[in-house]
C-alpha cells in the first residue's frame, strides 16, 4: 500500500483572512460585497464584512469519534520505547482547523499538541491537565516545532491527519499521553520556556495511560543478532572410570555442533572395559547353582528384544558409556515425571481399564461354566430343555421366543409347566410330591408324560353304525378316503367354491385341534449348540463383545492395548536437565546465533530409556498395554507439513533391523521426499527478540543461481507451500519445529541437511503491527526534532523540511534481517 503524506489540510475560508492580526485572538477574515441597483446597473456600491474565526481557547473539547487510534493504545503494558506517541483523527482537517495563525512556507502549526510526561510529571484533574514538571514535559515539546509534528495521510482510499509527540520513551516507565492546546485566549502559544512562560494547568480534550517495557524494538533487537563462536557448544565432557581404566570423552546432545562425531581410542577402550564388565556379570548369573539373577545395570532393549546382545543398536546402547548414559538421562526422565506420562496414557486408554475387567470377569465365568457344563449338564434331552428354559424364554426365533416354539397352540406341553411357580410346587420334600412313590417328581418323568398329544376322536358316534361299515356292506369306497382313484365327473357348470360354501353353512363341523409333540431331543441339541460355553462364540462372548470395540477377547486372555502419546519428551529435559539438549550453552553470549544440528544417536538412546522405564510403570499400575509397544515415539515434536498434525519422529522398536546401528535413518520416520534424513539442521538464538516477538518468522533463502536476484529474494514474501518432488528445490523453506530452552533462549530446526547452510541466508522478519513511527534511527542516534534537550540545555535540531517530509523520515518501515548462512557454518563447524 502507498502512502503519501501532506504538510496540512484546513477550510478554504481561511483563504479570506488577509493578515495575522488577531482579534479576542482570532483570525478576522473579510468576505467582500457589492450591492447593485436592480433597476440601475450603473448605481453599486462596494464593501465587505468581517467575521471572525474560531479558534483554540472556544473548544471545550473533541468529539471520541473524531479519534481513531491510538499509539501505543490505552493501557498498554509493553510499549516500545523507539517509537513516537501518536494519535490519529479520522477529519485531515482537525488538527489545523483551529489554528490562528496563517501558513508559511507551507507549514502551519496544529492548534492541538500530544504531550506525553510520566506520572511525576503530568496529572490529570477531570478537564485539566495539571503540569508537574514544566522544565522536562514542555521543554520536550517546544512549540515552535510544533508544525513538524502533525501531517495528513492518504493511502489513496482514505485520509486522516496524524499528531506526533516527540518525547522520547524511557524503559518500564508510566507514561501519560494528553491532547492539549497549542494556543492561549489570546492566540499565543500556551508555553514558551525561553520566553519565561510555563503552563501549570492546560485544558485536557483527551488522555490515555501506557507503560513502556524493555528498551528497543525488533529493528534495534535483530540488527545487534550476531554469528557466534563457542568452543565445545553441544558436547559434555565425560571421565570414564572403572578400575585401572580411565578414558577421557566427550558427550553429545540432543543438539550438537557441525562437526562429525569423534570415535576413536578412547571411545573404543571405554566400550570394550564396559563390554567385558557386562560379560562378567552375565557370566556369574549363568554360573550361580540356585539360578539366581545378578542385579546389575539395565539391559536397554527388553521388551523388544528378546536379547539384547544379538542386535547391533542394542550392543551400543548397553556398551557404549556414551549412549549408556543417554539412555539412562531418558530413564530419569521417565521417573521424574511418570506421573504427568501415566496420566497421559490412562487419558488415551479411556476405557481400556474397564474392558480388561469385563474381559477378566467373563474369563472366570466362562472357566465357571465350563466346569459346570461338564460335571452338571444332564443327559437326557428333555432335563437338558428344563434346565435351559429360562434362557429360552430371553431367546429370540424367527416366530417369537424359543420357549414358545415348544409351548404354542399346536404342543401339549404349556410355558406355565418351565415356570418358576412350578418348579417349586414339584420340587423334593414339597407337601404336593412327598407322598408320591419316590416322594418327588422328576422333571424327565412329567415333561415326557405331558409331552403326548391327545388321540384322536371317535370316528362315529355311539349306538350309530359309522360311514365305512355301510360303504364296506354296500361294496362301495370309503366315503372320506382321498386319492387320486376318487374321480367322478361334475357338471362343468357346477361352481364348486360356491357350493362348497353353500355346504359349509349348512353343514358346520367343529374343528378337530391340531397337534404336534415337539422333538426334546432336537430341540437341547440345537440349545447345546447355542450355549455351550465352550465354543469360541458363546453367548457371553458376544455379549461382552459387543461391548468392546476394537478388542479381540476370543483367547480370554487380559487385552493389552497399543499406546501412542503425542508428547514432545525433549521438554522434560528443559524441565529437568537443560544442559543436557545444548551442553555448553551458558557459555553462548546474548544477541547471538549458532548453527547446530539434531543428533539422531541421541534421540534413539533416549527414548529406548524412557519408554522402558514407561513401559515398566504402565505394567507396574497394570494398565492394559502392549508391554512391545513404543508408546513414545516423538522427542521434537514434527509436524507434519501436508496435515498440520503431529507425527511420530521414530519406528516402533520392534521393526528396527537388528544389524542398524543408533540413529540409523532405518529408525526414522522420514517426511515426504526426504531420502536421507538423520541430521537436521537447527539455529539457536540468544536473545530477548523472540520474547518481545514471538510472532517473528525465522526462515531460509535458497541463493538463487543469478547473484544479482539474491536481493529480490530476500525482499520478496516467502512462499512455504512445496510438494515431494519440490522439496529439494524450494526457494523458502520454514521451520519444522520451534522451541524456547529458556525466556532467550529460541532454536528453530529445518529438515535440511546441515552441510548445505552455505547454499542459504537466514532471515528474521517482523511481525505485522499497525503503523507507528520511530524516534531514533537504527544505530540508536535519535531523529532531529524528536529528543529531549542536550546537555547544555539547548533545545534540539530542527527538522531539515516540512511535516510531510518529516513523517517520512521518521516512519517505521517494515524489517527484515538478513545472516548469511556460509557465516554461520564457518563459526559452527569449529564449535
Amino acid at each position: 500500500m502507498s502512502l503519501t503524506f501532506y504538510n496540512w489540510q484546513r477550510s478554504p475560508i481561511y483563504d479570506l483572512v488577509q493578515t495575522d492580526a488577531r482579534v479576542n485572538g482570532r483570525l478576522v477574515g473579510r468576505l467582500d460585497l457589492t450591492l447593485c441597483d436592480v433597476y440601475n446597473s450603473a448605481d453599486s456600491a462596494n464593501g465587505g464584512v468581517d467575521f471572525e474565526i474560531m479558534s483554540a481557547a472556544d473548544i471545550a473539547g473533541i468529539q471520541p469519534q473524531e479519534i481513531i487510534r491510538t499509539a501505543p493504545p490505552r493501557f498498554a503494558d509493553n510499549a516500545e520505547t523507539t517509537k513516537l506517541v501518536h494519535v490519529d483523527f479520522a477529519a485531515p482537517d482537525l488538527p489545523w482547523r483551529y489554528t490562528p495563525r496563517l501558513v508559511v512556507s507551507d507549514q502551519l502549526t496544529p492548534w492541538l499538541i500530544l504531550l506525553v510526561g510520566t506520572t511525576e510529571e503530568l496529572k490529570v484533574d477531570g478537564a485539566k491537565l495539571i503540569v508537574l514538571k514544566a522544565e522536562t514535559v514542555l521543554a520536550d515539546h517546544d512549540l515552535k516545532q510544533a508544525k513538524f509534528w502533525a501531517h495528513v495521510q492518504s493511502d489513496g482510499t482514505s485520509t486522516t491527519s496524524r499528531i506526533l509527540s516527540p518525547r522520547r520513551l524511557q524503559p518500564n516507565t508510566v507514561y501519560i499521553a494528553a491532547l492539549v492546546p497549542a494556543f492561549d485566549a489570546s492566540g499565543d502559544y500556551c508555553w514558551n520556556l525561553s520566553a519565561g512562560r510555563s503552563a501549570p494547568a492546560l485544558p485536557l480534550y483527551y488522555s490515555w495511560q501506557f507503560s513502556t517495557g524493555e528498551e528497543g524494538d525488533f529493528e534495534t533487537l535483530a540488527t545487534a543478532i550476531e554469528p557466534r563462536r563457542v568452543e565445545n557448544l553441544g558436547r559434555a565432557p565425560l571421565m570414564y572410570r572403572r578400575g585401572g581404566v580411565q578414558e577421557p570423552l566427550h558427550v553429545r546432545g540432543a543438539i550438537t555442533s557441525l562437526g562429525s562425531d569423534p570415535d576413536g581410542e578412547p571411545e573404543a577402550a571405554a566400550r570394550a572395559d564396559l563390554t567385558l564388565f557386562t560379560s562378567a556379570v552375565e557370566a556369574l548369573s549363568a554360573g550361580d547353582p540356585l539360578g539366581r539373577s545378578v542385579v546389575s545395570l539395565p539391559r536397554y532393549g527388553r521388551p523388544w528384544v528378546e536379547d539384547p546382545g544379538t542386535t547391533v543398536w542394542t550392543q551400543t546402547l548397553n556398551t557404549d558409556p556414551r549412549f549408556r548414559g543417554t539412555a539412562g538421562l531418558g530413564m530419569w526422565m521417565g521417573i521424574e515425571f511418570q506421573q504427568a506420562l501415566v496420566d497421559a496414557a490412562v487419558a488415551q486408554l479411556g476405557a481400556a481399564p474397564a474392558a480388561v475387567k469385563l474381559v477378566s470377569d467373563l474369563a472366570a465365568g466362562i472357566l465357571c461354566a465350563r466346569s459346570l457344563w461338564e460335571r452338571r449338564l444332564p443327559a437326557e434331552g428333555s432335563r437338558q430343555v428344563c434346565l435351559f428354559s429360562p434362557l429360552m424364554r430371553r431367546m429370540r426365533t424367527p416366530t417369537g421366543t424359543a420357549l414358545h416354539s415348544i409351548t404354542d397352540s399346536t404342543s401339549p406341553l404349556e410355558s406355565a409347566l418351565f415356570s418358576t411357580a412350578a418348579r417349586r410346587m414339584l420340587r423334593r420334600g414339597n407337601s404336593l410330591t412327598r407322598h408320591t412313590q419316590n416322594g418327588f417328581i422328576g422333571r424327565k418323568e412329567i415333561i415326557e408324560a405331558v409331552n403326548v398329544c391327545p388321540a384322536a376322536p371317535a370316528r362315529t358316534l355311539p349306538g350309530l353304525p359309522h360311514a365305512d361299515v355301510l360303504s364296506k356292506i354296500l361294496g362301495l369306497p370309503p366315503v372320506d378316503r382321498e386319492g387320486p382313484l376318487r374321480r367322478h365327473p361334475l357338471n362343468p357348470d357346477v361352481d364348486i367354491q360356491q357350493l362348497r360354501a353353500e355346504l359349509a353353512a349348512r353343514l358346520p363341523r367343529p374343528q378337530r385341534p391340531r397337534c404336534e409333540a415337539p422333538d426334546l431331543e432336537l430341540t437341547a441339541k440345537r440349545l447345546r449348540a447355542v450355549l455351550d460355553p465352550h465354543g469360541a462364540d458363546a453367548p457371553a462372548v458376544r455379549r461382552v463383545a459387543r461391548r468392546i470395540k476394537g478388542l479381540a477377547i476370543g483367547s480370554l486372555e487380559p487385552p493389552e492395548v497399543p499406546l501412542g502419546l503425542n508428547f514432545a519428551t525433549w521438554s522434560l529435559l528443559r524441565e529437568r536437565a537443560r544442559d543436557w539438549l545444548v551442553p555448553g550453552i551458558d557459555l553462548l553470549k546474548k544477541h547471538s546465533v549458532v548453527a547446530l544440528q539434531t543428533n539422531p544417536k541421541f534421540n534413539d538412546a533416549y527414548l529406548a530409556g524412557i519408554n522402558s522405564q514407561f513401559i515398566n510403570e504402565l505394567q507396574w499400575r497394570r494398565l492394559p498395554v502392549d508391554r512391545r509397544s513404543t508408546p513414545l515415539k516423538m522427542f521434537w515434536g514434527h509436524i507434519r507439513f501436508d496435515t498440520g498434525l503431529p507425527e511420530a519422529e521414530i519406528k516402533p522398536f520392534t521393526v528396527w533391523p537388528a544389524a542398524s546401528e543408533l540413529g540409523d535413518v532405518s529408525h526414522q520416520v522420514l517426511h515426504p521426499g526426504d531420502t536421507v534424513g538423520q541430521r537436521d539442521l537447527v539455529i539457536l538464538f540468544r536473545s530477548d527478540l523472540f520474547r518481545r516477538y514471538p510472532s517473528t518468522l525465522v526462515y531460509l533463502v535458497r541463493i538463487p543461481t543469478a547473484p544479482a536476484s539474491l536481493d529480490d529474494a530476500l525482499k520478496a514474501a516467502p512462499n512455504f507451500e512445496y510438494t515431494a518432488a519440490t522439496r529439494n528445490t524450494r526457494p523458502y523453506i520454514g521451520p519444522m519445529f520451534q522451541g524456547a530452552i529458556a525466556s532467550d533462549l529460541v532454536f528453530f530446526a529445518f529438515d535440511i541437511d546441515p552441510d548445505t547452510l552455505d547454499q542459504f541466508w537466514l532471515v528474521l522478519d517482523e511481525p505485522p503491527s499497525e503503523r507507528r513511527f520511530r524516534g531514533v534511527e537504527p544505530d540508536g542516534d535519535p531523529y532531529a526534532g524528536t529528543t529531549p534537550r542536550d546537555d547544555a540545555g539547548q533545545p534540539p535540531a530542527a527538522p531539515d523540511a516540512g511535516p510531510a517530509r518529516f513523517a517520512v523520515r521518521v516512519i517505521d518501515e517494515h524489517t527484515r534481517v538478513a545472516i548469511s548462512g556460509l557465516d554461520l557454518k564457518a563459526k559452527g563447524l569449529h564449535l
